[in-house]
Order: structure tokens, then sequence, then C-alpha cells
């Protein structure tokens, strides 16, 4: 008679086998003992995947954002394929079969690496390595966004290869080199004033609720007087990406007077289903510039300066500062408010000021507090190296988003395993 293989869950069926491919229907197709689990395949039109396991933040977001480094290349290389990565066919599922494996609307960014890092995000384009955006979302529908539990995990998977088509995503983001906007959310940027943020409007309300462009100060360094920020003269905005998952546009510029000079670039970006607006800040003096702000130089390079004015100056008004690590801040007329954080902070937090109607942030990567009046930054130092903040508008008070703001500080980990060849 037949011996049966005492590997193979099924001898009556010889698609259930160790060799098989595990899919969602109810069966456990390569004897694991997970009926399945989250190696289901998704799509067999798609050859390979990399797995990667969502970890979300100690607080709880909604649908937070991701962005996972990847080279396609090394992918490719590894499962023996040597041709090109073509991202019309990238997809990123979920791999959960009781949710009937969800397709995560996502955009690969070519020329990108290390979104939400302290370094230059700029990547070499056309070598097929770059960052996948997607929100850790659990339908698909960036309109519903569902909370990505604190410290929970969500397996997902980058499928590519094959000869799909590239995707059409209809998402709420809209973007032009003037203007970011969701559903709930929109930043507008003012060549005139530097390219630096004009309005932030939270959708419920219509309320501007911050603005750079407004500010006297900041967003730069003082020299003799802020006569030389960014927002004081016309800068270039530039569209750098267009969504449909993640759109950002850059403002830059040069600023100068007789004790020194800077070149700026403020990056700022949105995500789809999301109301929050990033910011990168890299700033570098491209001459010796004498800083001569009173008590402590330091007091005079400033990462990021607005005002508030929507709401502020009331009695209901409440003013949230971080006074230990001047990290973070809130200003909340009870209905609505805006919160600002530092995502990636400079190596000195100097201080923050936050009160009517002005957020003024100090910090710099290149001197510690305490340093005096005046100091000289020499040319060539990048005195805001990357720096990384996040806008929150919101309803309510601060209480009501503060795990929020944590949460989209301390971000989704993404962990990547090895690329995986589908089984013929």
């Amino acid at each position: 008679g037949t011996v049966a293989d005492a590997s193979d869950c099924d001898d009556g069926d010889a698609a259930v086998n160790p060799g098989a491919e595990e899919v969602c229907n109810g069966v456990d197709d390569d004897c694991d003992g997970s009926t399945d689990g989250a190696d289901a395949w998704w799509d067999e039109d798609w050859p390979y995947r990399l797995p990667v396991t969502l970890t979300a933040s100690a607080y709880e977001v909604d649908s937070p954002p991701v962005a996972v480094d990847v080279d396609f290349r090394a992918a490719l290389d590894a499962l023996g394929d040597s041709s090109a990565f073509d991202a019309d066919t990238l997809r990123v599922v979920v791999q959960d079969c009781a949710l009937g494996q969800p397709e995560l609307p996502s955009q690969f960014l070519d020329g990108w690496s290390g979104v939400f890092a302290k370094a230059d995000p700029s990547d070499p384009t056309g070598d097929e390595a770059g960052a996948v955006v997607f929100l850790a979302d659990q339908d698909g529908d960036y309109a519903t966004l569902e909370p990505f539990t604190a410290g929970d995990t969500l397996e997902v998977a980058l499928y590519f290869g094959g000869s799909a088509s590239a995707p059409s995503y209809a998402t709420d983001l809209s973007a032009s080199s003037t203007g970011l906007a969701t559903d709930l959310a929109s930043a507008s940027f003012d060549a005139d004033a530097g390219g630096m943020l004009d309005q932030l409007v939270l959708a419920d309300t219509g309320t501007a609720l911050m603005s750079q462009t407004d500010s006297c100060c900041g967003n730069g360094l003082y020299t003799d007087d802020w006569d030389i920020t960014p927002q004081d003269d016309a800068g270039t905005l530039t569209l750098l990406e267009d969504g449909p998952v993640f759109a950002a546009v850059e403002a830059t510029g040069s600023r100068a007077d007789s004790l020194g000079a800077y070149d700026y670039s403020f990056t700022y970006w949105m995500f789809a289903g999301r109301p929050e607006l990033y910011a990168r800040v890299y700033e570098v003096t491209t001459a010796d510039t004498t800083v001569e702000h009173s008590g402590d130089f330091t007091y005079g390079i400033r990462p990021w300066e607005s005002r508030q004015d929507a709401v502020a100056g009331d009695s209901a008004t409440t003013f949230t500062t971080d006074e230990t690590d001047f990290a973070y801040a809130d200003v909340s007329d009870g209905a609505e408010g805006v919160a600002w954080a530092y995502v990636q902070a400079p190596t000195y937090a100097v201080d923050l000021a936050n009160y009517d109607p002005y957020l003024i942030v100090m910090g710099n990567d290149y001197a510690a507090l305490g340093s005096g009046t005046p100091g000289t930054v020499p040319a060539g130092t990048a005195f805001h190296d990357h720096v990384v903040h996040v806008v929150l508008p919101h309803l309510g008070g601060y209480a009501d988003v503060e795990d929020t703001l944590f949460g989209l500080v301390e971000g989704v980990e993404a962990t990547a395993g090895s690329p995986e060849a589908r089984t013929p």
C-alpha cells in the first residue's frame, strides 16, 4: 500500500502540502499549522513581496503615516532576478485574511530616504531604491481612519514585479507649489515671503491657525537684528511630490547682510487622510556670520517661529509649553488649536517661548546655550541640519490631541523581512 507522508497535513488533497502556497481560503495550504496566516499570498499575478511588520508607537494614532526605505534592486538580486524594478507594480497589502487582505494606497518616492530622519533625505534617482509611503490602515480607505493601538503590530507586505499597470488611487490629497491640502487641513505658502507657511487652516472650522509669514522674527538667524529672516524677502517654491499619498513642497532662498549670509531650505509635506503638516529645516552659512542676540547668541538661531493669532488673545486661550526639553507646545481656545513638536530635534534645544500670539523655537546644531554674545558661526556650518517638526491643527484642547502628537513624534516602527518569491 501507499505510505502516507507524515509532513503532508491532507493526503487526500494534492494541492495541500508543505510546499504549497498559503492563500486565503480557510485551508492550511502549506501545512505549517496556521490556516490563512500572515504568510498568505495576496495575488498570484505578483511574483515577489517584501514582508514588513509595523509596530505602533506608545500612543494611539488613527492610521498613522509610514515610510519604509527599500532597496528593490538588492531585493531583486537576492531573488535571482536581474530585471529592473518597475514602481508601477508596487502594491502594499495588509497580510490579514480576516480583513480581506486590503490594498493600502501607497507611493514610491524615488530619490528619497529617511523621510522622518534627521539627515539629508535625498537619494539618487533611478537607482531602484527609495521610500515607500502609506498609512497604517486596516481597510485601505483613507477617508476613514482606524486606531493603531499603542504597541500593536500590523503585518503588511510590499508586492512587486510582474507586469501590472500603475494603480490609480483616489485620495483627498492635493498639491501645488503653493499649497498642500487634505479634507482635514490645508497649508498655503507665499513665495513673496520666502516661501514660508502663510496659513495653516483647519477644514472643520476654516480657521487660519498658524503663520510663519506673519512672524517678525525667527525661522533663521539674528545678526544685529532680524532683517535677514526667510520671510523678509522672496524665495523659491518647488513642488517635489504631488501625491496621491504623499505631497511635498520646498521653499528655498538666500539671505545676507553685512554680518553674514546663509542659504535656507524648508521642506513641507502632508499625507493623504491626515491633518498634520511636517517641516524639515536645513540652513547653512555661506559666510562667517556674527550673531549678536542679547544674553546669549544661541537665542538668535531659530528653526521655527510663527503666530497663532486666531486662537490667541482671549480669556479661554491656553498655552501648553514643554519647559523641560523644549520639544512641544500647543495653543488652543478650547474649541480649536494647533500643536507643534520636534520629530527630530536639533543637537541643542535651547529654549521655547509660547505666548500670545507667538511660538518661538530656539535651537541649533552648532552651539549650546551659555556661549555668550556675540558669536560667530563659521561659513559652511549647517546650523539647522535637517531638523524635523510636525504641526497638528485640531479641534478641542491640547488634552484631546496630546497622544496623537506624541504618537506622530515617535512614529511607526517598520521592520522589513527578507524578500520572498511566490511558489510556482
